[in-house]
């Protein structure tokens, strides 16, 4: 929106024409994207906005106060931000329009009550061209041609040190899920899948590969307690169902553990924290088992 008010008031009429077909080509495919996965189109787009702003549901989330990025950023990548923060307010003096657009989004993700880390990654393309362009401003001029050259291998040696410090973190937390997703997809015989996680956290179709039903567990923030999503079984009626021959549960839930071997369940095999659990598609449960929460 900066740069296309930019443009606009600047009487660069091209420059605003090929900004505005390259945002109209970014929103044409991701509609079509989400026609194809979602049957809407712009599906995504829409249901965020309607959820965050109309409804303003994301607060149930959890709700951070306005400088929560400043700190949290402070407190990750403070080395970092030593050496960028400069650059970028450098150079702001060159390309404002990049750096007015990095501070517009900043602050209105910080007006916004439920803030994540990764609402910052739209912004970190700008936050990179912004640092380059103060970096070419104060070294760019130097008199002196080794330190020139030798200028951006210092800085970026100084910038990989906080970087390096990321490599302990877990960059793969919910592999296990995934891998045991993949797993039951690539079995022939298998025909239904209940999944012990919600929906958003159990990497869904792009991990199983399959299109068989899958039973979740509803979120427990955005529906009721044991109530399926409408036009989906809830997990009790899936382990009804024998077509549901896979089950994925939490390692060491004797709870989980207890449930699918009343419907005729036992273990496959394991990915770390998760137990696949897999039965012959024609086993029927109890007759007691009917009536059971998941």
């Amino acid at each position: 929106a900066a740069i296309g008010l930019y443009l606009l008031f600047t009487g660069r009429g091209s420059g605003l024409v090929r900004l505005t077909l390259g945002f109209l080509a970014a929103v044409v495919t991701q509609g079509l994207l989400d026609l194809a996965t979602w049957g809407h189109f712009l599906h995504s787009a829409l249901v965020y906005f309607h959820y965050n702003v109309v409804e303003g549901r994301s607060v149930v989330h959890g709700v951070e106060p306005w400088h929560f990025y400043l700190v949290r950023f402070w407190k990750a990548y403070w080395w970092m931000t030593v050496l960028a923060a400069p650059l970028v307010f450098i150079g702001m003096w060159r390309s404002w329009v990049v750096n007015y657009g990095i501070v517009l989004y900043l602050a209105l993700i910080s007006l916004t009550a439920h803030k994540e880390i990764r609402f910052m990654l739209p912004v970190l393309p700008l936050l990179i061209v912004g640092m380059a362009v103060g970096f070419e401003m104060c070294f760019g001029r130097l008199r002196y041609p080794r330190l020139k050259r030798a200028a951006p291998y210092l800085m970026a040696c100084l910038l990989l040190v906080p970087l390096a410090d990321q490599t302990r973190n877990n960059w793969r937390p919910g592999m296990n899920i995934c891998t045991a997703m993949s797993a039951v997809g690539a079995q022939p015989d298998a025909t239904g899948l209940v999944v012990h996680l919600p929906k958003y956290a159990s990497g869904g179709y792009f991990h199983l590969g399959k299109n068989i039903p899958v039973a979740y567990e509803p979120d427990p923030i955005a529906y009721t307690a044991g109530q399926a999503q409408e036009g989906e079984l809830s997990i009790a009626e899936a382990l009804r169902t024998p077509r549901f021959n896979y089950a994925i549960i939490n390692a060491g839930r004797q709870d989980q553990r207890a449930l699918v071997a009343r419907h005729g369940f036992t273990l496959w095999t394991t990915f770390g924290s998760r137990e696949v659990y897999r039965r012959p598609a024609a086993a029927l449960p109890p007759e007691e088992g009917k009536g059971e929460g998941r």
